[in-house]
Protein backbone atom coordinates (compact mmCIF):
# COMPACT_ATOMS: atom_id res chain seq x y z
CA UNK A 1 0.00 0.00 0.00
CA UNK A 2 0.92 3.71 -0.57
CA UNK A 3 1.63 6.40 1.74
CA UNK A 4 1.48 8.70 -1.51
CA UNK A 5 -1.10 11.90 -1.26
CA UNK A 6 -2.79 13.14 -3.90
CA UNK A 7 -5.43 16.17 -4.02
CA UNK A 8 -9.12 15.27 -4.47
CA UNK A 9 -10.55 16.96 -7.87
CA UNK A 10 -13.51 17.69 -6.24
CA UNK A 11 -12.79 18.97 -2.74
CA UNK A 12 -8.58 19.40 -2.95
CA UNK A 13 -8.44 17.42 0.31
CA UNK A 14 -4.94 15.65 0.54
CA UNK A 15 -6.01 11.47 -0.06
CA UNK A 16 -4.06 8.92 0.02
CA UNK A 17 -3.38 7.62 -3.47
CA UNK A 18 -4.85 4.23 -2.93
CA UNK A 19 -8.49 6.04 -1.26
CA UNK A 20 -8.37 8.33 -4.32
CA UNK A 21 -10.76 6.43 -6.86
CA UNK A 22 -13.47 5.54 -4.10
CA UNK A 23 -12.99 9.51 -2.16
CA UNK A 24 -13.17 10.81 -5.64
CA UNK A 25 -16.06 8.95 -6.94
CA UNK A 26 -17.68 9.77 -3.28
CA UNK A 27 -17.24 13.11 -3.57
CA UNK A 28 -17.72 14.00 -6.65
CA UNK A 29 -21.63 12.54 -6.27
CA UNK A 30 -21.90 14.61 -2.75
CA UNK A 31 -19.37 17.81 -2.60
CA UNK A 32 -18.55 20.30 -5.05
CA UNK A 33 -16.47 24.04 -4.71
CA UNK A 34 -18.18 27.18 -4.32
CA UNK A 35 -17.43 28.83 -7.61
CA UNK A 36 -16.84 32.37 -5.39
CA UNK A 37 -14.72 31.50 -2.59
CA UNK A 38 -13.31 27.95 -3.30
CA UNK A 39 -14.60 26.37 -0.05
CA UNK A 40 -15.93 22.53 -0.40
CA UNK A 41 -19.82 22.86 0.02
CA UNK A 42 -22.61 20.11 -0.52
CA UNK A 43 -23.78 20.21 -4.03
CA UNK A 44 -27.40 19.93 -2.04
CA UNK A 45 -26.49 23.40 0.50
CA UNK A 46 -24.36 24.97 -2.91
CA UNK A 47 -27.24 27.48 -3.74
CA UNK A 48 -27.95 28.54 0.00
CA UNK A 49 -24.08 28.84 0.63
CA UNK A 50 -23.91 30.93 -2.11
CA UNK A 51 -27.06 33.47 -1.13
CA UNK A 52 -25.90 33.47 2.69
CA UNK A 53 -22.32 34.41 1.99
CA UNK A 54 -21.97 35.89 -1.06
CA UNK A 55 -25.36 38.42 -2.23
CA UNK A 56 -24.67 41.88 -1.01
CA UNK A 57 -26.96 42.33 1.52
CA UNK A 58 -29.12 45.70 1.04
CA UNK A 59 -27.96 47.96 3.79
CA UNK A 60 -30.45 49.80 5.90
CA UNK A 61 -30.08 53.96 4.77
CA UNK A 62 -31.30 55.73 7.63
CA UNK A 63 -29.07 53.28 10.02
CA UNK A 64 -26.23 55.55 12.04
CA UNK A 65 -22.66 55.35 11.77
CA UNK A 66 -20.06 57.91 13.26
CA UNK A 67 -17.70 59.96 11.06
CA UNK A 68 -14.07 59.09 11.06
CA UNK A 69 -13.45 62.82 12.21
CA UNK A 70 -15.61 64.52 14.35
CA UNK A 71 -17.84 61.00 15.52
CA UNK A 72 -20.68 63.29 14.50
CA UNK A 73 -23.29 60.29 14.03
CA UNK A 74 -25.11 60.56 11.10
CA UNK A 75 -27.51 58.40 8.89
CA UNK A 76 -25.17 55.69 6.10
CA UNK A 77 -26.81 58.04 3.24
CA UNK A 78 -25.52 61.00 4.37
CA UNK A 79 -22.48 59.97 5.85
CA UNK A 80 -19.68 59.71 2.48
CA UNK A 81 -20.53 63.37 1.53
CA UNK A 82 -19.76 64.38 5.08
CA UNK A 83 -16.70 62.74 5.46
CA UNK A 84 -15.42 64.10 2.57
CA UNK A 85 -15.56 67.74 3.79
CA UNK A 86 -14.97 66.79 7.04
CA UNK A 87 -12.02 64.87 6.19
CA UNK A 88 -10.61 68.15 4.46
CA UNK A 89 -10.25 69.92 7.50
CA UNK A 90 -6.32 70.31 8.57
CA UNK A 91 -4.46 70.28 11.80
CA UNK A 92 -1.41 70.65 13.05
CA UNK A 93 1.32 68.68 13.06
CA UNK A 94 3.10 69.77 16.47
CA UNK A 95 5.77 67.88 15.18
CA UNK A 96 6.83 69.01 11.64
CA UNK A 97 4.81 72.09 11.97
CA UNK A 98 2.86 71.71 8.97
CA UNK A 99 -1.18 71.22 8.17
CA UNK A 100 -2.40 68.48 7.50
CA UNK A 101 -5.90 66.80 6.13
CA UNK A 102 -7.70 64.89 8.81
CA UNK A 103 -8.04 62.44 5.57
CA UNK A 104 -4.29 62.49 5.22
CA UNK A 105 -3.30 62.61 9.19
CA UNK A 106 -3.09 58.33 9.55
CA UNK A 107 -0.67 58.74 6.74
CA UNK A 108 1.03 61.38 8.44
CA UNK A 109 1.84 60.44 11.52
CA UNK A 110 3.49 57.30 10.21
CA UNK A 111 5.82 59.31 7.10
CA UNK A 112 6.03 62.84 9.17
CA UNK A 113 9.57 64.56 7.95
CA UNK A 114 10.33 65.62 11.27
CA UNK A 115 9.99 62.61 13.21
CA UNK A 116 13.45 60.82 15.39
CA UNK A 117 12.94 60.18 19.38
CA UNK A 118 10.09 59.81 21.23
CA UNK A 119 6.40 59.75 19.74
CA UNK A 120 3.76 62.51 20.13
CA UNK A 121 0.27 62.45 20.94
CA UNK A 122 -2.69 64.53 21.08
CA UNK A 123 -6.41 64.58 20.98
CA UNK A 124 -8.83 65.16 18.39
CA UNK A 125 -12.87 64.66 17.73
CA UNK A 126 -12.60 62.07 20.97
CA UNK A 127 -9.53 59.61 19.22
CA UNK A 128 -5.98 60.21 20.01
CA UNK A 129 -3.28 60.23 17.10
CA UNK A 130 0.09 59.48 17.19
CA UNK A 131 3.28 60.52 15.68
CA UNK A 132 6.06 57.81 15.89
CA UNK A 133 9.44 58.54 15.35
CA UNK A 134 11.47 56.98 12.37
CA UNK A 135 15.24 56.10 12.25
CA UNK A 136 15.42 57.77 9.10
CA UNK A 137 17.95 60.65 8.51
Amino acid sequence: SSWMLSACENCSAEVLVDNLALHESHCGRFLCLCPDCGETVSREQLEQHRLEEHSQVEECTARLLCCDFCELELPVRRLEEHQQVCGSRTEHCNTCHRYVLLRNLAQHTLACPATAGPATSWPLGGKWYHLWRSERK
